[in-house]
């Protein structure tokens, strides 16, 4: 299993992304996954390359991709087109995300309603919606020693330090401006990429429930005149070969029947590991470009858009 990361760090950006997509004209389109959109996508490149609005909503694994869903839901109108990067842990094992999930709720209120529908969803994240609960006192206290300790470090005792968590272990600091208007992160795109060790299988099977929950979420969006497709999360060539994971896996993924069209294979969205930044997911600035180079040609043909280079 992939190191369990930082996430509280992550949710200091959900408000300005959820101002975005609720006040952002249609037809826009809407990206949907974790930490591979936030630190490796070029939302301004796709949009002079198709001419709509942006959404990247990208921000950390740990959300789940119940929450994912549903909390792009409310504001998808005709026209629209949402792009699912997922990472492929969400949709092997993690649809519900982790109890961290919680704090969404003290930097965006309404990401209460996202958690109660994603719990609704399932009997057995029913079941868990108490767990949260119960799970609330200790995370709060995390987010105290967390707080208190940066603010020590910094030297700064400001309460507005909370607005600036750090995004990623590896980054001292990450203010909310780090991110840009569209929702991209871009606070690592100058600094070195740091070492990273192989040590988990990544492209497994999907798991039944993603399937449905995918489905599920095509018909809604369907419903509300608007398309959805999914695309594989970039991750490192070496994970692709022998010992990290079959070839029968990665040939037939997703290995489950979508009514999503799936724009491509885990081989396309393999890149070098001089593309990424600390992690199997996050994409350093070349890394970034070549990344979203791949997702415009893939898009091309979906959105039926004549587009023209730069």
């Amino acid at each position: 299993m992939p190191p369990r990361s930082n996430s509280f760090g992550y949710f200091a950006a959900l408000k300005d992304k959820h101002q975005r997509l609720n006040t952002t004209a249609s037809p826009k389109i809407i990206f949907v996954g974790g930490s591979n959109l936030a630190f490796g996508l070029d939302s301004a490149t796709v949009e002079k390359r198709f001419h709509r609005p942006v959404v990247n909503m990208g921000l950390c694994a740990p959300f789940g991709l119940r929450y994912m869903l549903e909390e792009v839901k409310d504001h998808i109108n005709r026209g629209d087109t949402i792009i699912l990067v997922p990472e492929y842990g969400i949709i092997q094992n993690s649809v519900d995300g982790s109890a961290d999930i919680i704090h969404a709720i003290e930097v965006y209120p309404p990401s209460a309603l996202f958690i109660l529908r994603a719990c609704l969803k399932s009997s057995s994240y029913l079941s868990n919606l108490t767990n949260l609960a119960a799970t609330l006192p200790a995370i709060k206290w995390k987010s105290f020693t967390l707080l208190m300790e940066k603010m020590i470090k910094q030297g700064d005792f400001n309460l507005a330090v909370f607005n600036d968590w750090e995004l990623s272990e590896s980054l001292e600091l990450a203010p909310r401006s780090y991110f840009n208007k569209q929702g991209d992160f871009l606070g690592h795109l100058a600094k070195a990429n740091k070492p990273y060790t192989p040590n988990w299988e990544i492209v497994k099977t999907m798991c039944d429930e993603a399937a449905v929950l995918l489905n599920q979420f095509d018909q809604f969006a369907r419903q509300h005149g608007a398309r959805v497709v999914l695309v594989p999360a970039p991750i490192p060539r070496e994970y692709l070969g022998p010992g990290m994971c079959s070839a029968q896996s990665i040939s037939r993924w997703p290995d489950k029947t979508l009514s999503i069209p799936v724009l491509a294979g885990p081989i396309r969205y393999s890149l070098a590991a001089k593309y990424f930044y600390e992690t199997p997911y996050h994409l350093n600035l070349l890394g970034r470009t070549k990344r979203t180079a791949l997702l415009i040609e893939d898009l091309k043909p979906f959105l039926n858009i004549n587009t023209t280079k730069l």
